[in-house]
């Protein structure tokens, strides 16, 4: 329309304002239509909120109390395995790293730890038959020996024992057999005494008295004793082996309790 009326030269400001006024999409902004097209109400004149829906935060609206939380609550019985998980974590680390520490540094050969004693076997003396025949509890050379510590009363016939080798000398070779006989009475002398033999022995048996006795066995893993034994001849990258042990055990922790923060 002001192409119609003026061509190409161009309207003054005071002939582009006459234009607006007589346009119909400015009638709303005349003075004699302001009745008919009332401004809207500002946001100070709305009522106010009930105080039960009152907002404090801006950014805290009032429908938003009524979208339910994504996070599910944790039963009793999940809490119960995180205390055991908890508890089995830090009974591992002490037990494994003390023992594992007490085994690489002491140089004691019949060092216990909570009543277990961990001996190598170095000759064949005990080595299952090939055919089966032999009793359950042999083992063969370069294995470990775990014995508990137990009273000779409670020692039974076929039982696998390690007792000291010489009832005098504490310090002698550690000696582990099977117990083929139960005596009470040896060279006129009463008490507790066993005959032992090895499995796969070609020594006569011997006797051995109560007191000799350190502890009956109660499982042996192959190869483990001579892998115990180098890290005892080499302390230093057994501490390190140690040191990556316990790392990964913390590594596995982390990852627990990252998982327990989805619950």
């Amino acid at each position: 329309m002001i192409e119609d009326r003026f061509g190409d030269s161009l309207p003054s400001m005071e002939e582009l304002a006459a234009i607006l006024r007589e346009e119909p999409f400015c009638r709303a902004f005349r003075p004699e239509k302001e009745a008919a097209y009332p401004p809207p109400a500002s946001f100070s004149s709305a009522p106010p909120l009930p105080a039960s829906t009152a907002v404090t935060n801006p950014f805290d609206f009032p429908h938003s109390a009524a979208i339910p939380s994504l996070r599910q609550p944790v039963s009793r019985v999940r809490r119960l395995l995180w205390a055991l998980e908890d508890l089995l974590f830090f009974w591992l680390c002490v037990t494994l790293v003390s023992g594992a520490v007490l085994f690489t540094a002491s140089r004691e050969p019949g060092k216990s730890f909570l009543g277990y004693t961990i001996f190598i076997a170095k000759t064949q003396s005990m080595a299952p038959a090939q055919d089966g025949s032999s009793l359950p509890g042999g083992f063969s050379q370069g294995a470990a020996i775990l014995a508990q510590r137990c009273l000779p009363e409670e020692i039974e016939i076929n039982d696998v024992i390690t007792f000291n080798a010489d009832a005098a000398n504490k310090s002698a070779a550690y000696l582990t057999e099977r117990v083929v006989e139960i005596k009470e009475e040896l060279d006129g002398k009463l008490g507790l005494f066993f005959v032992t033999k090895g499995d796969a022995s070609l020594q006569e048996s011997r006797s051995i008295s109560g007191k000799q006795l350190v502890g009956r066995k109660i499982a042996s893993v192959p190869l483990l004793g001579t892998l115990l034994q180098r890290m005892c001849e080499r302390p230093v990258p057994s501490y390190a082996m140690l040191a990556c042990f316990f790392a990964v055990l913390v590594l596995l922790r982390f990852f627990s309790l990252h998982k327990r923060k989805g619950y």
